[in-house]
């Protein structure tokens, strides 16, 4: 089974505490587009080294390899005591039978929105 990639490297994050966040991402299997077929985009977010939790993102194109992931404005409201806290969101692909890893995207957390 191939390694799985980023069509396009994703650059450091910012999530706007009480603010949605989205984040859309292609991923590659040697080089061509990834078929989301039998798997499931999902992320697992890390703050530090105690707060991790896990979200089910959606497929945007099945055969072209396109998903992305949101965060409610409740789920970043949650966050409201970690401003300035640096975090990393690992993206993968789940099926019943395997997880395969995508990318780490590293975000901070903010209390402002940055234009």
């Amino acid at each position: 089974m191939a390694n799985l990639t980023l069509a396009t490297a994703i650059l450091p994050q910012r999530i706007v505490i009480g603010s949605q966040f989205e984040l859309d991402f292609h991923a590659h299997e040697s080089g061509q587009n990834f078929n989301w077929s039998g798997y499931t985009p999902k992320a697992t977010i890390t703050i530090g080294p105690s707060i991790t939790t896990t979200i089910t993102g959606t497929v945007v194109n099945q055969g072209g390899g396109t998903a992305k992931i949101t965060l409610s404005r409740a789920q970043t409201v949650d966050w409201r005591n970690y401003p300035g806290t640096y975090g990393e969101i690992l993206l993968f692909a789940y099926s019943a039978q395997t997880s395969r890893a995508i990318a780490v995207v590293p975000f901070q957390i903010s209390v402002e929105e940055i234009p």
